[in-house]
């Protein structure tokens, strides 16, 4: 979720760049999130997960199911 509240899928090479950087990254004992944000950031995740839990007309013909597990969400800065 971009600061503009835009939530964008992350595909391919820019996944790879971020899972990359999240594994070299630490965790805040006290991220510095506001709760405003961490409220955004709960409600974008609700809506993904309801809106990737719906199978189109096509996928019920196809007899094709999705499972879906929560989403990951951080809270990522710069370093210092």
């Amino acid at each position: 979720m971009a600061q503009d509240g835009e939530v964008a899928t992350v595909h391919d090479a820019e996944k790879r760049l971020l899972l990359r950087g999240l594994f070299d990254s630490t965790a805040r004992i006290r991220p510095d999130a506001e709760g405003s944000l961490l409220a955004e950031l709960l409600k974008a995740e609700t809506r993904l997960l309801t809106e990737l839990r719906r199978a189109t007309e096509e996928d019920v013909m196809r007899r094709i199911r999705f499972a879906v597990s929560p989403v990951f969400t951080a809270v990522v800065g710069p370093p210092g």
